[in-house]
């Protein structure tokens, strides 16, 4: 099987063995893939629920709860057309990036602020609320600030 899919035998044998989930999802799509095509239906559906779970965030702190984002229905379909984009259509993700460029540069900005002893905290679902919080504060103050410039001219 790792012939026929390309991947290395041994992240097989130890995903089969429960020992560690492959880290890029493209190897448990080929996985998933490699099983579909020869029918192995329990192993395909094994595959599938590695993928689903691949984006449910692995740690939970217990002494903090983590809030419950609610979006606007207009901002929550641009949040997942950006992330399946990345994902999955890299052309367009790539042609987002490009049509936005005043939003992305904020996000960089608070990306690059980040503190490198912080970065370990990734797995962390408070690490992107904390990030969320800080880019919203950074939005609303640079709006702010160019409706001053245009109230003064």
């Amino acid at each position: 099987m790792a012939q026929q899919t390309g991947i290395a035998s041994q992240t097989i044998s130890r995903f089969e063995l429960g020992k560690q989930v492959p880290r890029d999802m493209a190897v448990v799509m080929q996985l998933r893939d490699a099983a579909a095509a020869v029918g192995l239906a329990a192993e395909e559906k094994l595959f599938k629920e590695a993928l689903v779970e691949s984006s449910l965030p692995r740690h939970v702190a217990a002494e903090r709860p983590i809030t419950i984002m609610v979006y606007r229905p207009h901002v929550w379909r641009l949040m997942q057309a950006a992330r399946i984009a990345a994902d999955f259509f890299p052309d367009e993700a790539h042609a987002m990036e490009t049509a936005a460029p005043q939003a992305l540069a904020l996000v960089d900005e608070v990306i690059q602020s980040i503190d490198p002893d912080q970065i370990q905290r990734h797995e962390d679902p408070h690490f992107y609320e904390d990030l969320e919080s800080e880019l919203g504060t950074l939005a609303g103050r640079k709006i702010w600030k160019n409706l001053i410039k245009k109230g003064d001219k």
